[in-house]
């Protein structure tokens, strides 16, 4: 990775690691069937920390194509090094899983800083606060094993982020910004929010944190009630077309990774029956020897690994657990040979639910086996006939104890709009009723020793707030919130209509004087596909007017062009209009990259009552472009 040749030393060296499909179940099948191999795994992820400065992500012939999210690597390392694979040294290891955790790059600096990535600072800020989660809590468990206890804590409570985006009335995992929860919102839609996948399909993306999240949602009967939704609900999506969701059962879809561990979540609810009945639907309906036998993408082996566990009633839901969860298995007798030469034998006998589980000979009411227990061989047998509770009790779920107490989740502000005229009324809230909470709108006051809120706060001039939530010792992240007074009259008719995903909070946000930044997927621009932009922009009164224009972004390699032209009309009158200009731009059409240009016209000050700006769409995407004979 640092374009030199290298080479290895009693290893060997390994390249296409797809991380972002492949922790969830190819590489902790691998734990089990594959440990010498892993080995060189972990030291080829060494080697490429040592050539690049980062662990990988998504490698690819020695490049790093951060096409994915997360830093999963640390995924692969901790769950190794819990099982008992030696062989790599565990302190770098852990040295440059930290490095991974602290960089500033793909949102972790908002995330570090504020505990959760906004939609305003990022894109796919729901997937990449949840996984990043997940990888905090790997890093914590593994510093523990290693007696690095403050560390564990500090991974720790950063792997509760999911709690500052679980909204507390419909209890999915939604997208804040500006201080706010995003509205509207549609949990079916696909968007820039996520990461191939919808609300819904990362609903339950809480994998480390399994039983507290149960009891965000409200205990064990409001979360099986969640999960019957799930798969239970109209499969149609909304927002733009993703091919990567397939395999639908309502919402779940197998065709991507996201839902993998789904299937599996009623372990935690001490119903792991249910998880036998979804887990035979996927295995019935999803997998087939034929050519189109798999779902979705196979992805380096995620698909097949899903089929080849879970054929054998084994799965690790939050690998570094060291918990498999168990069920009966696919066939009436399989097992596996491990590389030690001992086996593991799964059996079932009868037919029905399940009535009594035994191990090695001994009752076993937990619902899961400890890695070492699989790993010393032996016989797991189900004995079938009439339902059992085998699995509910408490202690027989799998889970975590919870390292250190729960964070205290971020409150939130509720107005209106982020824009307003006149005088504005804004309400702070948090998901603790009794907590209090400070703000300030003073950048130089520590919101700590603000003012206790006690009922809206009016605004009468643009304003950012910020404002923390204390219940007893537990502090939350501060929040911030700018509202924009719009100190003129203007207003605007939008005569077109913008993409559902590409609104950038209405027509205000034409006039309200904030600029979009290059990264469009913040939601702060407004977008218009196979249509021209058409607005007017009424000024109130006669002004005189000496430039007129709009601002424009082009992405090419996401589908987004200049337009071919603005076109400006003005009117004295309001209703007849004369043509004052047109303009283009100096940005080729196939050039990559993001690039904003101002295109404006110079008018000669004359007063002016009414202005109409026409921006030409692009037009057809060209043969050239994967988009070919789509609408830009």
């Amino acid at each position: 990775m640092d374009n030199a040749i290298h080479r290895t030393e009693g290893r060997d060296h390994y390249t296409v690691f797809s991380l972002w499909d492949t922790y969830r179940a190819t590489h902790p099948l691998f734990t089990l069937v594959e440990r010498e191999r892993t080995k060189d795994f972990i030291r080829t992820f060494l080697a490429q920390y040592e050539q690049s400065g980062r662990l990988p992500v998504w490698e690819l012939a020695a490049n790093e194509t951060d096409c994915m999210i997360g830093y999963h690597s640390v995924s692969v390392i901790a769950d190794a090094y819990l099982k008992g694979i030696d062989g790599f040294d565990a302190r770098r290891a852990l040295e440059a899983m930290i490095h991974s955790a602290t960089l500033d790059h793909f949102g972790l600096d908002t995330y570090r800083g504020d505990g959760f990535i906004g939609a305003d600072k990022e894109g796919e800020s729901v997937s990449k606060t949840l996984e990043y989660a997940y990888d905090d809590a790997c890093i914590a468990r593994m510093a523990d094993a290693m007696g690095r206890t403050e560390i564990a804590d500090e991974f720790d409570r950063r792997s509760q982020a999911w709690r500052h985006l679980l909204h507390p009335k419909s209890r999915f995992f939604r997208p804040r910004r500006n201080g706010q929860w995003l509205q509207p919102y549609d949990p079916r839609r696909v968007d820039f929010h996520h990461t191939e996948a919808n609300g819904w399909q990362y609903r339950f993306a809480v994998p480390h944190d399994a039983r507290d999240h149960v009891q965000a949602l409200g205990g064990d009967d409001a979360f099986e009630a969640a999960l019957d939704s799930l798969f239970t609900i109209d499969s149609a999506t909304t927002g733009r077309e993703q091919p990567d969701i397939t395999g639908r059962i309502g919402q779940y879809a197998h065709g991507n990774e996201p839902s993998h561990h789904v299937a599996w979540l009623s372990h935690f609810t001490g119903r792991p029956g249910r998880s036998w009945v979804r887990v035979e639907q996927i295995l019935d309906e999803f997998y087939a020897p034929t050519p189109d036998g798999l779902i979705g993408n196979e992805d380096c082996g995620q698909m097949s690994s899903w089929y080849v566990l879970s054929a054998f009633g084994l799965y690790d839901v939050s690998p570094t657990s060291r918990q498999w969860l168990v069920l009966p298995p696919r066939h009436p007798r399989m097992s596996v040979r491990f590389e030690d030469g001992r086996t593991f034998t799964t059996r079932r006998v009868g037919s029905g639910q399940i009535e009594r589980v035994t191990f090695n000979g001994r009752p076993l009411e937990r619902s899961y086996l400890w890695h070492q227990e699989l790993m010393g061989g032996g016989e797991l047998v189900f004995e079938l006939g009439e339902a059992s509770d085998w699995g509910r009790a408490p202690r027989a779920r799998p889970g975590d104890e919870r390292r250190t107490e729960p964070i205290l989740a971020a409150p939130w502000a509720e107005a209106e709009s982020d824009r307003f005229r006149g005088t504005l009324d804004v309400r702070l809230a948090s998901t603790v009723p009794g907590a209090t909470i400070r703000w300030s709108h003073r950048s130089w006051l520590d919101p700590h020793l603000g003012a206790i809120y006690d009922g809206p706060i009016r605004l009468d001039s643009t304003t950012t707030l910020r404002f923390v939530a204390i219940d007893d010792e537990r502090t939350s992240p501060v929040v911030t919130a700018r509202f924009d007074l719009i100190e003129h009259d203007w207003r605007v008719d939008v005569g077109s209509v913008p993409s559902e995903q590409y609104t950038a909070g209405g027509p205000d946000a034409l006039i309200d004087g904030r600029r979009g930044p290059e990264d469009w997927r913040t939601g702060a621009w407004q977008g218009y596909q196979g249509q021209d932009f058409v607005a007017t922009l009424e000024l109130g009164r006669p002004t005189r007017v000496t430039r007129a224009g709009a601002s424009f972004l082009q992405d090419m390699r996401s589908w987004i062009w200049m337009p071919t032209e603005l076109q400006v009309e003005a009117s004295e009158d309001g209703r007849s209009f004369y043509e004052v200009g047109r303009v283009t731009h100096d940005v080729p059409d196939d050039r990559e990259g993001v690039f904003v240009r101002d295109l404006e016209i110079v008018l000669d000050g004359r007063p002016i009552r009414t202005l109409r700006l026409r921006a030409v769409n692009y037009g057809t995407i060209p043969a050239w472009h994967a988009g070919a004979g789509g609408e830009a």
